[in-house]
């Protein structure tokens, strides 16, 4: 075997142990595919075992920007938590020093970019198990929305943007703690959450996210279930 991080050394160690099991037992589905170069080892992530009760009236909402991911946490409608996170810093540096993509400090920057975009999509999971968050809520920016902030340059958009990976990573974190995140069209949020809240524009937005979509999703079909029973 290659070398490996101590992570996914853990893990590989991991679906050993649930497979070592006697005849009869159920072990860990997992799957192996072989080519030239690689081994793909392919299974869902270790669920958390310890029960953790969590709160289906309290919820957290996302706004993602490039350089910016607004943060905030309701409960039943009250905003008990606001956090911003920023990579203005480095974008700054990135397009201050106009870079060009095959440069060994734009390689540097890109490095840094995705560790940060894992470290704040860590930190927006235990925020959201640390409030025991039964939902959390995400803008989904491939909605065809009229929100100015999506209008963003294309370097920051395209080149730069680690969207993909912070959801990916985040959906991973999430479903381990049994969380549920669900995707928002996001069209005018930052517009109605700035005039009715007084944080920053990524946070108001945020919290215009979780409310439309709690009062929509979560709220809506635990009505309908209640109609349906009676």
């Amino acid at each position: 075997m290659p070398n490996l991080r101590n992570n996914i050394k853990n893990e590989l160690f991991k679906l050993q142990q649930l497979n070592e099991v006697k005849i009869g037992k159920k072990g860990y589905t997992y799957s192996i595919k072989l080519d030239l170069k690689y081994i793909y080892i392919s299974f869902e992530e270790f669920k958390n075992n310890k029960e953790t009760k969590l709160n289906e009236n309290r919820y957290l909402g996302i706004d993602l920007n490039p350089d910016a991911i607004g943060v905030s946490i309701l409960d039943n409608g009250n905003v008990i938590h606001t956090q911003e996170f920023s990579l203005k810093p480095i974008f700054n540096k990135i397009l201050n020093e106009k870079l060009s993509s095959d440069s060994n400090r734009m390689k540097y920057f890109q490095n840094k970019l995705k560790f940060e975009t894992f470290q704040i999509s860590k930190s927006i999971a235990n925020l959201a198990k640390q409030f025991n968050c039964k939902s959390v809520f995400v803008e989904d920016l491939h909605f065809k929305g009229h929100d100015s902030k999506i209008k963003i340059s294309n370097r920051k958009n395209k080149n730069l943007w680690k969207r993909e990976l912070f959801i990916n990573n985040l959906n991973k974190r999430l479903n381990i703690e049994g969380i549920k995140l669900y995707s928002v069209n996001p069209a005018y949020s930052s517009f109605i959450g700035n005039m009715i809240y007084d944080y920053t524009d990524p946070v108001n937005a945020s919290i215009e996210i979780a409310r439309r979509e709690y009062e929509y999703r979560i709220k809506k079909i635990r009505k309908n279930f209640i109609q349906r029973c009676w």
